[in-house]
């Protein structure tokens, strides 16, 4: 054999066995979401973030319709299962959130063997999705699970049920089994995650990673955009329409307000099950002139909706559930530079103050009225307020929430 043959082949046996090596290094995550990607955002920037550190992630969540069972693009990858969420009732939650775990367990029991996932991460509700990861954990698969939202609380909240309830305490049980069962977990606010250090859970297992937007999409275009304010002073709503978003105390404070204001104009956008009542309660009052509802905005008519917006409004009840949560949209606010009118609620109030954001009581009606007309007419507090809040947002963003995330897979 030749000086140039052997030499050929070192080479070749060198390539092979870096391609080995890359291969037994390869950081792979699975998602798991009992939810629609890309819809969810908090998912959808998880799963940017790891992409961009060079991580292999899948994602197994549902499917609605139109969507592709399967996609891959790069290193991701998504499964889509065609499971159904048509909420109505208790029973009909129960109902949905036990198929769907038997069915995500098999599949993610069915994947591993296959990908070998360094990573599960599960993102609740509901919170046992977690136990989908049992056979993996057994074979050294790290699980961590993102707490999106606390599901007693929540149970208290969207039922009326007391905390002495049995579906409530079994909800505290399956919290504190998952946060035990979970090699980390994630939470939203220092206000969530107190709690359930309270209810028993190992501090050291806790971190939290803030419920902040990648608005990096949201400030290029609506940096592109020119808006000419018209002769409205436009109050703008938008995501979920749900009793607890409080949207019924913006309507009737427009009752007391439209006498001094004529030119005041409340949008609504998205979708829910409180949509119809609403629209109800709008008519009883006549305010069709008043309160507009858009339905369903694409992301370049919201953005556009938004920019043309005087103050962005998060309307939220006091409730056990809204006193241990934030909101995606308050941070849509501050990166487009609209003032934003929010509840005195614990994790709102011990992350801004007056002079970065309009406090109201929560459900009060003649509190938030009173705090919109001093500053309806007073171009100078809105502008400081727009100010300051975006200052303070700094510090806050998902640009830097995102190295927090990313650094719990380098560990």
């Amino acid at each position: 054999m030749s000086e140039s043959d052997t030499i050929k082949f070192d080479f070749n046996k060198s390539v092979l066995k870096d391609i080995y090596t890359k291969n037994l290094k390869m950081k792979k995550v699975l998602f798991v979401r009992n939810a629609f990607y890309p819809d969810d955002p908090r998912l959808k920037k998880q799963v940017l973030a790891l992409l961009e550190g060079g991580y292999f992630v899948d994602i197994l969540c549902l499917r609605y319709k139109g969507q592709k069972f399967y996609e891959h693009k790069g290193n991701l990858k998504v499964f889509r299962l065609p499971l159904t969420r048509k909420r109505s009732g208790l029973k009909r939650y129960f109902f949905e959130y036990s198929i769907s775990f038997l069915v995500f367990f098999f599949i993610v029991t069915l994947l591993y063997p296959l990908k070998r996932y360094k990573y599960i991460v599960v993102h609740t509700l509901p919170d046992f999705l977690s136990f989908t990861g049992l056979i993996p954990k057994l074979f050294g698969a790290k699980i961590i699970t993102d707490f999106h939202e606390p599901t007693p609380e929540l149970i208290i909240t969207k039922f009326n049920f007391s905390e002495s309830n049995f579906l409530v305490k079994a909800a505290v049980f399956f919290e504190q089994m998952v946060i035990a069962f979970s090699t980390l977990n994630i939470t939203v606010t220092n206000a969530l995650r107190n709690r359930y250090i309270e209810r028993g859970a190992n501090p050291d297992k806790l971190i939290v990673i803030s419920n902040a937007v990648d608005t990096s999409a949201i400030k290029e275009l609506g940096d592109k955009m020119t808006i000419e304010k018209n002769q409205y002073f436009r109050l703008i709503t938008h995501g979920s329409i749900e009793k607890r978003y409080g949207h019924e105390i913006v309507i009737r404070a427009i009752q007391i307000l439209k006498e001094k204001v004529p030119n005041l104009r409340y949008t609504i956008t998205g979708f829910g099950t409180y949509e119809k009542e609403l629209k109800r309660i709008v008519d009883e009052l006549e305010l069709n002139e008043f309160v507009k509802f858009k339905g369903y905005l694409d992301f370049n008519t919201l953005v556009k909706t938004l920019k043309e917006s005087d103050i962005g409004i998060i309307p939220m009840y006091r409730t056990p559930y809204s006193e241990l949560i934030d909101t995606n949209k308050m941070y849509e606010y501050f990166e487009l530079g609209i003032p934003v009118a929010l509840p005195k609620l614990k994790p709102l109030t011990s992350s801004f103050t007056d002079d970065e954001v309009i406090f109201f009581e929560p459900g009060n009606v003649e509190s938030f009225a009173e705090e919109i007309s001093k500053v309806l007419n007073d171009s100078t507090k809105l502008k400081r307020l727009s100010e300051t809040a975006k200052k303070k947002y700094e510090g806050i963003k998902w640009e830097r929430e995102k190295l927090k995330f990313v650094e719990i897979f380098k560990r």
